[in-house]
Protein backbone atom coordinates (compact mmCIF):
# COMPACT_ATOMS: atom_id res chain seq x y z
CA UNK A 1 0.00 0.00 0.00
CA UNK A 2 0.98 3.52 -0.62
CA UNK A 3 -0.40 6.87 -1.47
CA UNK A 4 -1.07 8.74 -4.91
CA UNK A 5 1.94 11.50 -5.88
CA UNK A 6 1.63 13.95 -8.50
CA UNK A 7 5.28 13.65 -9.36
CA UNK A 8 8.34 11.38 -8.68
CA UNK A 9 8.48 11.71 -4.91
CA UNK A 10 11.61 12.05 -2.86
CA UNK A 11 12.99 8.46 -1.94
CA UNK A 12 11.90 9.49 2.11
CA UNK A 13 9.00 10.64 1.27
CA UNK A 14 7.93 7.00 -0.61
CA UNK A 15 7.58 5.31 2.19
CA UNK A 16 4.35 2.52 1.82
CA UNK A 17 4.24 -0.72 2.53
CA UNK A 18 5.10 -3.49 0.43
CA UNK A 19 5.68 -7.41 0.70
CA UNK A 20 7.81 -9.00 -2.12
CA UNK A 21 8.66 -12.48 -3.18
CA UNK A 22 10.74 -11.80 -6.07
CA UNK A 23 12.38 -15.32 -7.54
CA UNK A 24 15.01 -15.17 -10.31
CA UNK A 25 16.60 -18.58 -11.18
CA UNK A 26 15.67 -20.35 -8.41
CA UNK A 27 16.88 -17.84 -6.27
CA UNK A 28 15.37 -14.99 -3.89
CA UNK A 29 15.86 -11.54 -4.62
CA UNK A 30 16.51 -9.97 -1.01
CA UNK A 31 15.48 -6.04 -0.89
CA UNK A 32 16.54 -3.42 1.78
CA UNK A 33 15.17 0.61 1.98
CA UNK A 34 12.21 -0.41 0.22
CA UNK A 35 9.84 2.03 -0.64
CA UNK A 36 6.22 2.45 -3.10
CA UNK A 37 4.72 5.13 -4.74
CA UNK A 38 2.13 5.17 -7.16
CA UNK A 39 1.46 8.14 -9.91
CA UNK A 40 1.10 9.05 -13.74
CA UNK A 41 3.53 7.41 -15.99
CA UNK A 42 6.40 9.37 -17.13
CA UNK A 43 6.43 8.08 -20.67
CA UNK A 44 2.95 7.42 -21.39
CA UNK A 45 0.66 9.69 -19.68
CA UNK A 46 -2.69 7.46 -20.50
CA UNK A 47 -0.76 4.78 -17.69
CA UNK A 48 -0.89 4.85 -14.21
CA UNK A 49 2.24 3.34 -12.73
CA UNK A 50 3.20 1.24 -9.39
CA UNK A 51 7.24 1.85 -8.61
CA UNK A 52 9.03 0.00 -5.75
CA UNK A 53 12.67 0.67 -4.98
CA UNK A 54 15.03 -1.25 -2.99
CA UNK A 55 18.60 -2.08 -2.17
CA UNK A 56 19.66 -5.35 -3.77
CA UNK A 57 21.59 -7.13 -0.09
CA UNK A 58 23.77 -9.02 -2.13
CA UNK A 59 25.30 -6.02 -3.48
CA UNK A 60 23.66 -2.91 -2.58
CA UNK A 61 23.06 -1.98 -5.98
CA UNK A 62 19.61 0.12 -6.37
CA UNK A 63 16.72 -1.88 -7.84
CA UNK A 64 13.68 -0.27 -9.37
CA UNK A 65 10.72 -2.62 -10.35
CA UNK A 66 7.98 -0.41 -12.32
CA UNK A 67 4.41 -1.75 -13.04
CA UNK A 68 1.85 0.26 -15.46
CA UNK A 69 -1.68 -0.05 -15.97
CA UNK A 70 -4.24 1.96 -18.15
CA UNK A 71 -5.55 5.17 -16.30
CA UNK A 72 -9.33 3.70 -17.43
CA UNK A 73 -8.13 0.75 -15.35
CA UNK A 74 -6.49 2.08 -12.18
CA UNK A 75 -9.72 2.10 -10.01
CA UNK A 76 -10.62 0.62 -6.63
CA UNK A 77 -11.74 -2.66 -7.38
CA UNK A 78 -10.40 -3.56 -10.11
CA UNK A 79 -8.75 -7.22 -10.40
CA UNK A 80 -6.40 -8.92 -12.93
CA UNK A 81 -5.57 -5.87 -15.20
CA UNK A 82 -3.29 -6.93 -17.45
CA UNK A 83 -0.22 -4.69 -16.86
CA UNK A 84 3.63 -4.23 -18.12
CA UNK A 85 6.55 -3.20 -16.57
CA UNK A 86 10.11 -3.09 -16.28
CA UNK A 87 13.16 -4.17 -13.75
CA UNK A 88 16.35 -2.02 -13.26
CA UNK A 89 19.59 -3.02 -11.75
CA UNK A 90 21.39 0.54 -11.47
CA UNK A 91 25.21 0.67 -12.16
CA UNK A 92 28.09 2.22 -10.82
CA UNK A 93 26.61 5.43 -12.59
CA UNK A 94 23.32 5.36 -12.25
CA UNK A 95 21.37 4.74 -15.26
CA UNK A 96 24.04 4.36 -17.40
CA UNK A 97 25.41 0.22 -16.88
CA UNK A 98 22.10 -0.48 -15.71
CA UNK A 99 20.65 -3.83 -15.99
CA UNK A 100 16.88 -3.95 -17.45
CA UNK A 101 14.60 -6.45 -18.04
CA UNK A 102 10.83 -6.44 -18.97
CA UNK A 103 7.89 -7.95 -17.30
CA UNK A 104 4.22 -8.84 -17.64
CA UNK A 105 1.41 -9.60 -15.40
CA UNK A 106 -1.61 -8.37 -13.61
CA UNK A 107 -2.38 -5.97 -11.20
CA UNK A 108 -5.33 -5.58 -8.39
CA UNK A 109 -6.43 -3.04 -6.72
CA UNK A 110 -8.56 -2.87 -3.36
CA UNK A 111 -8.23 0.92 -3.58
CA UNK A 112 -6.93 3.22 -6.46
CA UNK A 113 -7.22 6.86 -6.38
CA UNK A 114 -5.34 9.34 -8.31
CA UNK A 115 -5.81 12.66 -5.98
CA UNK A 116 -2.64 13.25 -4.32
CA UNK A 117 -1.59 12.20 -0.67
CA UNK A 118 -4.90 9.49 -1.66
CA UNK A 119 -4.16 5.79 -0.57
CA UNK A 120 -3.37 3.33 -3.56
CA UNK A 121 -3.20 -0.68 -2.66
CA UNK A 122 -3.53 -3.92 -4.00
CA UNK A 123 -1.25 -6.83 -5.45
CA UNK A 124 0.32 -7.79 -8.06
CA UNK A 125 1.63 -10.98 -9.80
CA UNK A 126 4.42 -10.32 -12.65
CA UNK A 127 6.72 -12.52 -15.07
CA UNK A 128 9.75 -11.53 -15.75
CA UNK A 129 10.28 -12.43 -18.94
CA UNK A 130 14.55 -12.28 -19.27
CA UNK A 131 16.28 -11.23 -16.35
CA UNK A 132 20.43 -11.38 -16.16
CA UNK A 133 21.56 -9.49 -12.93
CA UNK A 134 25.15 -9.80 -13.74
CA UNK A 135 27.70 -11.70 -11.59
CA UNK A 136 27.35 -11.20 -8.12
CA UNK A 137 30.33 -9.30 -7.00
Amino acid sequence: STEWFDKEPKAEDATGEVTLDVVIDGNQLELKDISVYAKRDDRDRNNASIVIRGTRVSNDKQIIIGAGVPLSSFKSGEKDVSAGGIVFQLGAFGMMGAKTRMMSGTISLEKASREKGEPVKGSMEMSIVHFDMGEER
